[in-house]
C-alpha cells in the first residue's frame, strides 16, 4: 500500500498538519520536539490501533479529540478519537463507505484487510 497524504488534527503537538508522501523513501528532518515522532505515532494508531490504552495522551491539550486521516492509492481511512468519540471511516473506490462509531480498542475484524 502506498501512502499519498497524511492529515492530522489536534494530534499531540500538531494542531493541523498535512503531509504529502512521494514515491520511494520519505525522510522527516527537524529540530528536537517539533513533532516528527508524532507522525509515526499517528501512522501506528491508524494502521494498527496502537496504543490500545492511554490514547487520550495523543489528544492535543487544548482539544477534546484528534483526527488522523490517511490517504492511500486505494482510498482513505479516517480515525477520530476523544473522550466521547471513537470512530473510523473507510472510503474506497467502487465500495460503499464504512462509517463505524464507538468502536472498541482494536480494529473490527471486517476492517483489518481494508486498512
Amino acid at each position: 500500500m502506498r501512502f499519498k497524504k497524511l492529515r492530522l488534527k489536534n494530534f499531540q503537538s500538531h494542531k493541523s498538519l498535512e503531509l504529502e508522501f512521494v514515491p520511494g523513501v520519505n525522510v522527516f528532518v527537524g529540530e528536537s520536539n517539533v513533532g516528527k515522532t508524532s507522525i509515526f505515532r499517528a501512522l501506528k494508531y491508524i494502521l494498527y490501533s496502537e496504543p490500545k490504552r492511554d490514547v487520550q495522551s495523543l489528544v492535543r491539550k487544548d482539544s477534546p479529540f484528534f483526527t488522523v486521516d490517511l490517504e492511500t492509492e486505494g482510498g482513505r481511512v479516517i480515525r477520530e478519537k476523544g473522550s466521547s468519540r471513537n470512530a473510523i471511516k473507510i472510503l474506497q473506490e467502487n465500495e460503499p463507505e464504512l462509517d463505524l462509531q464507538k468502536i472498541g480498542l482494536s480494529l473490527p475484524e471486517e476492517l483489518i484487510d481494508k486498512v
